[in-house]
């Protein structure tokens, strides 16, 4: 399964540098977040498991590559495990 986020219009995020997200995981083995822009054109980055607590990560943007950052239109999540939570996601330099 999948979990998608679609953002409420195509987003210009080129001038940002970091993508920043908690996350919190119950019986999980994998996690990955996608960046999607239109083709569509996506790129994962697995995400370190947390096995006790809360991982605050921030992603530098050229990890997507070949992403267009100008017209990103949704964020992907999938992996395995019970339950996950995402908190604090947001784009900054």
């Amino acid at each position: 399964d999948y979990q998608g986020i679609q953002l409420g219009s195509n987003q210009d995020i080129a001038s940002f540098t970091h993508l920043h997200l908690d996350v919190w995981a119950e019986n999980a083995t994998d996690l990955n977040v996608y960046l999607i822009s239109p083709g569509p054109v996506e790129t994962p980055y697995s995400i370190p498991v947390p096995t006790t607590g809360w991982l605050s990560l921030d992603i530098p943007l050229t990890d997507f590559a070949p992403v267009d950052l100008n017209d990103l239109f949704q964020l992907k999540f999938d992996g395995s495990g019970e339950l996950i939570y995402l908190d604090n996601i947001y784009f900054y330099n």
